[in-house]
């Protein structure tokens, strides 16, 4: 994740963005429309240590997750 450009545009620090992993309630979807054959991406909705729901948008690469993008859930 572009840390800057998505806290400029989304107002979402990938600490934030981090935390969202952590809500026990967290809602997990694959990612259909962004995925392709060589990279599945997910979308997660979940609860930040600031107490936002956030969209996460993000791809495993090996045992890492790699966040995408981050913004407050509409």
């Amino acid at each position: 994740m572009n840390v800057q450009k998505n806290e400029s545009k989304h107002g979402v620090s990938r600490l934030e963005a981090e935390s969202a992993f952590y809500d026990p309630h967290y809602r997990l979807f694959e990612d259909q429309r962004h995925s392709s054959r060589n990279e599945t991406r997910y979308i997660l909705y979940g609860r930040s240590l600031e107490a936002r729901v956030l969209m996460v948008g993000f791809t495993r690469r090996g045992r890492k997750v790699r966040i995408i993008t981050a913004r407050p859930a509409a």
